[in-house]
Parts: C-alpha cells; sequence; structure tokens
C-alpha cells in the first residue's frame, strides 16, 4: 500500500477518466470485432457447435441459452447492438455504472455464444471482461480493491507463462522456437506467393540463433511481470513491455492479442498509483 496521500476527490476524478478510457477500449473491440463480421449477428446461425470441456458453456447450453443466442436473430442483434451503445453511455457518463452492470453479463454472454460457434477456445475478450468487472464498482475502497486484484491477475497471466516453459523444459529445447514457427506458419509456408511476411518468417526458420533469442526474450518480458506481485515501482516499464510483447507476437507469430492489450492501463502509472 503506497505512504502517499491521496485525496478522495483525486482518486474520484482519476475513476472517472479510467472509466472513460476503459469505455472507450471496449467501444474500440467492439467496432473492431464487426469490422471483422464476428458479431454476434454475423455468424449466421452457425449449424456446428462445441462447449467442449467447460461446465459453463454446459450450464449455457443446458438451459438453451446458447442456442437462443446465436439462432434468434433479434437477440443477436439486440446483443450487438448493447455491446456498442453501452460503452458510449459509459463514456458519458462515467459516474454511473448502472451501464457497466449491464454491459458485464452481456459481453460475458456473447464471449461464451461466441466461443461455442466458433467451436474453439478464444481468450483475448478475457481482458474486456475482467476491465468490464472493475467499473461495476463505484466505492473508491471497492474500485482500488479489484483494481489491483485484476493488476495481480495480469500479472500472474504473464509470469505463469514463463513458468510453464520452464516446467516443460521449453525453454531450453533447441527446437523448439523453429518447429512453433513451423506448426504456426504452415499454411503461409507451403503457399506458392510470396510476401515481405513469409520472407520474414523463412529468415527466422534460417536462422535459429536470432529465433531462439527472440524466444528468450519473450520468455523474459513475461518473467518480467513478477516484479509487478512486489512493487509498483516498475509499472511504466511493465506497461511497455506488455505491448512490446502483443506487438512481438503479432509480427513473429502472427497472434492477434491486441484486446487483451486493455489490461496495460493497469500499468499506467497515472492510474496504478492512485489505486494501490
Amino acid at each position: 500500500m503506497s505512504n502517499r496521500y491521496i485525496s478522495i476527490d483525486s482518486r474520484e476524478d482519476a475513476r472517472l477518466q479510467l472509466t472513460r478510457i476503459i469505455a472507450a477500449t471496449l467501444l474500440l473491440i467492439w467496432i473492431c470485432r464487426l469490422c471483422q463480421g464476428i458479431g454476434l449477428s454475423q455468424l449466421m446461425q452457425p449449424i456446428f457447435s462445441d462447449t467442449k470441456a467447460d461446465r459453463f458453456y454446459w450450464l449455457l447450453d443446458s438451459v438453451g441459452i446458447l442456442k437462443a443466442l446465436i439462432q434468434f436473430m433479434p437477440l443477436s442483434l439486440g446483443i450487438d447492438l448493447l455491446l456498442f451503445i453501452l460503452p458510449i453511455l459509459m463514456i458519458a457518463y462515467p459516474s454511473n455504472r448502472i451501464y457497466a452492470l449491464f454491459y458485464l453479463p452481456i459481453i460475458v454472454l456473447y464471449f461464451s455464444a461466441y466461443n461455442v460457434s466458433a467451436t474453439h477456445q478464444e481468450h483475448t475478450l478475457i481482458g474486456a471482461i475482467a476491465m468490464a468487472f472493475l467499473l461495476c464498482f463505484k466505492e473508491n475502497l471497492s474500485f482500488s480493491t479489484v483494481f489491483s486484484a485484476i493488476r495481480y491477475y495480469t500479472c500472474f497471466l504473464m509470469a505463469s507463462a514463463f513458468f510453464w516453459k520452464l516446467s516443460r523444459g521449453a525453454l531450453w529445447h533447441e527446437g523448439q522456437m523453429i518447429n512453433t514457427l513451423k506448426i504456426q506458419h504452415a499454411s503461409l509456408l507451403t503457399s506458392a506467393d510470396s510476401s515481405l511476411y513469409s520472407d520474414w518468417i523463412n529468415y527466422l526458420i534460417d536462422n535459429p540463433m536470432f529465433a531462439n533469442g527472440l524466444w528468450w526474450g519473450a520468455a523474459l518480458i513475461e518473467l518480467s511481470f513478477l516484479f509487478g506481485f512486489f512493487s509498483r515501482r516498475f509499472d511504466s516499464i511493465l506497461f511497455w513491455l506488455f505491448w512490446l510483447f502483443i506487438i512481438a507476437d503479432f509480427f513473429v507469430m502472427g497472434l492477434h492479442f491486441w484486446e487483451l492489450g486493455i489490461l496495460s492501463l493497469l500499468f499506467w502509472k497515472r492510474y496504478s498509483q492512485v489505486f494501490d
């Protein structure tokens, strides 16, 4: 806990500012999803669905909620519209948490229905759900407590990835990075069409020392979030490392983790110190 005194008014001003920033980011995420054609109403009532081994999805599916969300077009359109309108209302009225309280279950329902429809587990919206949960709290102490809890969860998310690699021996396996690149970009590497990106991937595969350097560098970034458990002194650095990791994943692995970038707001020192 910080020893600096921060007035209640200062905390409230910071909370309202952060609420607007989070809401604007949620709106941007949703607009990008609509542009990609993966809004709930844009899934075109998929024939196949798969709850996999997720008990929460089983529960929703057993009572018919997921089927209704996917197959009843007026409901799908309503969900899509609310996910667009509610963040705008949160930006306009940041002191009113009722919009966040409505937004949270709706984004969870979309997240569940989309994952079941796509027949794969996608976790990039976890950050949006976590930050929407944060906006459900208004009182200063509660908001700060939840802010800290989600921040620690993000630190765990990153640091545990390092220890997972370490425990499995993947970090020291000489061919791990090269084999991962070959699997991740199999369709790109077998295509007859050449591009600047395919040339870049081929360069990484042909230069294992450089590729492994990127692999170890990513692991060190993940490990650096361990410091976040003990101090907020390095939050500014962690903020930029978080984005470096996301950008590097895109250019090296072709992975789109942009939506998780909303969690970087937890390390924005302007707010991480206020809600300490």
